[in-house]
């Protein structure tokens, strides 16, 4: 499937740099790469397809997106960065082959997502400082998630609402760290 080898070059491309960041700060962040002008965000743009940047450095930082109904292959993306302070993503997408990637790098972070659709791609990073999650998906098809904490307070909640044919993965390295998954029916 496209989607499942995709998104895992990507999480393995972004792990492997943010760890390599981890290990020598000289680095230039991991996310970075991720954003750039000629990134896949700038691919989806000059398809026509729904897609949204989001990057914050520093401060107050809060964003919300939402994306509803556009069909094609790639047709929701949603890619958002915010470096320092506050930190705070509210995302909802709607529809078919949603995409998001959320990257919080230090501070009181904070990301809240519903989901509803069918092919749907999560890959949120949080590190340092507050974190928590909570992403909710509601009668989806075909998802895959993952949910990365690295350090400080952490918590995940998870909630799976007639979701068929999902994946996700949780990891959490450090610090208050707190899973809850809820799953109502589906599988």
């Amino acid at each position: 499937m496209r989607y499942s080898m995709n998104f895992g070059c990507l999480l393995i491309i972004l792990v492997s740099l943010l760890l390599t960041q981890l290990n020598a700060q000289t680095q230039p962040h991991p996310e970075d790469l991720l954003f750039q002008p000629g990134s896949l965000l700038m691919q989806e743009l000059a398809a026509g397809e729904n897609a949204a940047l989001v990057i914050q450095h520093g401060n107050g930082n809060e964003a919300g997106i939402k994306q509803m109904h556009q069909a094609g292959t790639d047709a929701n993306v949603a890619y958002a960065r915010q470096e320092g302070r506050k930190n705070a993503i509210a995302l909802s997408q709607d529809g078919s082959c949603l995409h998001s990637y959320v990257v919080q790098d230090g501070n009181r972070n904070s990301y809240n997502a519903e989901v509803s659709g069918v092919n749907l791609t999560t890959l949120v990073v949080q590190q340092g400082n507050r974190n928590t999650i909570t992403q909710k998906l509601t009668e989806s098809v075909n998802a895959e998630a993952i949910l990365m904490q690295v350090g400080n307070d952490n918590e995940i909640i998870h909630e799976i609402d007639g979701a068929v044919n999902q994946s996700f993965k949780v990891i959490q390295e450090g610090d208050g760290q707190s899973i809850i998954i809820r799953q109502s029916y589906g599988n």
